[in-house]
């Protein structure tokens, strides 16, 4: 077997980008790349944003949310263009996924949901969006928005699986059942992993 990844075959055409190359991009470029490539976009930089566990300045970087233009491409496409784009290198430092919510996706740009992170002035966001479109979606009721760092947090509090799935919800369990199963098997140890199942 190769020790080759798997490309990402997802062809979503909402999408959130992150770059985190640590070094700067100017925002001209960025909104370039905007203009091509989606309907609707924003995005902003990151830069001396304090990580909360560590007390460390994180690498400046870039997020940006869209809806990709035109027909649905799989991911690795999509990161090979975009690393042409920006003359990168390597894909290395560039992450895609697909959003759940734009408005979601659209207040994690300032951290709004996430008070433990450094918070962004909405006003350094760049868009293509009407203002009225941008407030509502901004001020939208998105509810617990779910992060990878809500993920752990409710595995490595919780007892066991059941009160993860009670704290996140049904819908929420469905959709990130592999993440948290993949973090409740790293966060226990495996001769205790079934036996605290319930």
């Amino acid at each position: 077997m190769s020790g080759k990844k798997k490309p990402l075959s997802c062809q979503s055409k909402h999408v959130c980008i992150v770059i985190r190359k640590g070094k700067t991009i100017p925002l001209e470029k960025i909104k370039e790349y905007c203009i091509e490539n989606f309907e609707r976009y924003a995005f902003i930089c990151h830069e001396n944003h304090i990580d909360a566990s560590t007390g460390v300045i994180i690498p400046i970087h870039y997020h940006i949310v869209g809806d990709f233009i035109g027909s649905k491409i799989p991911f690795s496409t999509r990161l090979n263009t975009l690393c042409n784009f920006f003359k990168f290198d390597n894909l290395n430092g560039i992450e895609i996924d697909q959003y759940r919510t734009f408005e979601g996706s659209l207040q994690y740009l300032t951290h709004k949901n996430q008070l433990d992170k450094t918070q962004v002035s909405k006003d350094l966001i760049i868009h293509n969006l009407s203002e009225q479109d941008f407030e509502i979606l901004y001020n939208a009721d998105v509810g617990n928005v779910i992060t990878f760092d809500l993920l752990y947090l409710s595995c490595y509090q919780a007892n066991n699986i059941i009160d993860v799935i009670k704290e996140l919800g049904i819908g929420n369990y469905k959709l990130y059942r592999n993440v948290i199963w993949d973090i409740w098997n790293c966060l226990n140890n495996k001769d205790d992993y079934y036996k605290k199942l319930v």
